[in-house]
């Protein structure tokens, strides 16, 4: 092995630091992504579809009409909603009445109205707690359909109750 001498041995040392340097960054930068990921993962929370479909009819015969997000956090908002939401089915169905309303709430996401059938959706694809918010993600799908008729579609879930709530979308 050669000898290295003077400005050689200051270089090969500097060079040997900013290997380790560089190396303890990475190491560091991977675990803090796997300890995120891991919390993500833990704060994921479980939701049951209530009812999802092409046609809510809070909007339906409304072209203006933009969609919306809500919370419903009791039983008699949750009826108000139910009875608007499905006023144009004949016979109009029930109210569900499978909703713990001391532990849960429900989520709505109404897409805005849509002049061709059956392409179109929004869905929850996941939702995760942080603290006392729950933050919702959706997909909503724009998708053409050669049948031209209104549209405005929904996913209404139930979800363990929260002070806050966020809706994130994405757009497939």
């Amino acid at each position: 092995m050669r000898k290295l001498r003077g400005g050689r041995i200051a270089s090969k040392i500097r060079d040997d630091l900013f290997v380790i340097v560089v190396i303890v960054i990475v190491a560091t930068s991977v675990v803090v992504t796997v300890a995120v990921i891991a919390k993500w993962i833990d704060s994921r929370i479980p939701f049951r579809t209530i009812d999802k479909g092409q046609i809510s009819y809070i909007g339906i015969y409304d072209l203006d009409y933009k969609g919306e997000f809500r919370v419903i956090k009791d039983q008699n908002t949750w009826r108000d909603f139910w009875l608007n939401h499905t006023r144009g089915i004949t016979p109009q169905p029930d109210v569900p009445t499978n909703i713990s309303w001391d532990k849960e709430m429900v989520l709505v996401a109404i897409m805005e109205v849509r002049m061709y059938c059956c392409g179109h959706q929004i869905t929850f694809i996941s939702a995760y707690r942080n603290g006392d918010t729950i933050h919702a993600h959706l997909e909503k799908i724009h998708d053409m359909s050669p049948f031209p008729s209104l549209t405005c579609p929904f996913h209404i879930i139930a979800i363990e109750k929260a002070e806050n709530v966020t809706f994130e979308v994405v757009t497939g």
